[in-house]
């Protein structure tokens, strides 16, 4: 599914950048890497969302940059996420390209 999301965002015009897990993530953001929004699955191989959201801050990288959260668990919830947006599989394509363009054109 990231991968079909990732080719819809590109052929929108969305430069995408997709990390393995949070670790590899949190080394993006380390490295300087600056997206216009964050994607985050909550689910995650090596942590949950909460956990990398609270590593991004207690490194304070890219705290600024917008975070959509999607899961495929109805029940999950943004809280201690700071999420613009919780998104709930199955993701229509056309709305995720719609509310990206929409949160990088506010960031």
């Amino acid at each position: 599914m990231r991968a079909l999301q990732a080719t819809f965002l590109r052929r929108c015009g969305h430069d995408v950048v997709l990390a393995a897990d949070a670790r590899e993530a949190l080394r993006l953001l380390a490295g300087g890497l600056r997206p216009g929004v964050i994607l985050l699955d909550f689910h995650l191989p090596d942590m949950d969302a909460r956990a990398l959201r609270a590593a991004q801050r207690e490194r304070a990288l890219a705290l600024d940059v917008p975070v959509i959260l999607y899961s495929a668990d109805p029940d999950v919830s943004g809280d201690g996420i700071d999420a613009v947006a919780v998104l709930v599989y199955p993701i229509d394509l056309n709305d995720l390209g719609v509310l990206v363009d929409a949160v990088c054109a506010r960031s």
